[in-house]
């Protein structure tokens, strides 16, 4: 199965909303206060924004993609969809693929991100 085929499901607390996004299109989750923001590519190809009311921790713990990952307490992001990586040990950022949007990794995440973006399948 390829990754078109591969939706995240994303429910907010309640369970009442759904957001469904195809995997390849899946860039990262930021959260804020008791919401989180999805940010995806729509079916033009545009970047598009949706609004859930979510924990973050929540969704990271029901999210079952070894790729998407939470990189920062505020972020979760797809790694396929990093573009490059800036920045030392002290503050590395994730540049997202055809965007010109960059996520933060927390101090303590980075060496177990930079391991997994090196042994990302490509």
């Amino acid at each position: 199965m390829s990754d078109e085929e591969n939706v995240i499901q994303l429910k907010s607390d309640n369970g009442r909303e759904v957001l469904q996004v195809p995997i390849s299109r899946f860039l990262y989750v930021e959260s804020a206060n008791n919401y989180v923001e999805v940010f995806f590519l729509n079916d033009s190809g545009n970047l598009q924004k949706e609004l859930l009311r979510a924990g973050l921790s929540r969704l990271e713990s029901e999210v079952s993609y070894p790729f998407i990952v939470r990189c920062h307490r505020s972020f979760m992001i797809n790694l396929h969809q990093v573009a490059k990586v800036t920045g030392n040990a002290q503050g590395y950022r994730l540049h997202i693929k055809e965007t010109g949007l960059s996520v933060p990794v927390g101090r303590t995440n980075s060496d177990a991100i930079m391991d997994k973006l090196k042994n990302l399948p490509h």
